[in-house]
């Protein structure tokens, strides 16, 4: 494909995204439990899954555009440089 590419940026972004909800979410169970609130309500695996989905997106766009960058970077330009404008 022309603009999506698997690599190591890809899974890291992919797992970003995932740890991220369930960090924040256990954040803000504890926070609740702490002020005596109600916990968050949203559906859990749901919205993991979702953000699973959107992260496998974003990390498969970035890891094109990495892929892409990677000559420009060998060359020694400046890293800004070869990853807005390579290709």
């Amino acid at each position: 494909m022309q603009y999506f590419s698997i690599g190591l940026v890809f899974v890291t972004i992919a797992a970003l995204f995932p740890t991220g909800y369930v960090i924040g979410r256990k954040v803000r169970v504890f926070g609740s439990w702490l002020l005596g609130t109600e916990p968050p309500k949203e559906k859990f695996w749901p919205m993991l899954i979702i953000l699973l989905v959107f992260g496998l997106v974003v990390g498969g766009l970035a890891q094109k555009q990495w892929d892409t960058a990677q000559p420009c970077l060998a060359k020694g330009h400046p890293p800004a440089f070869c990853t807005l404008f390579a290709g």
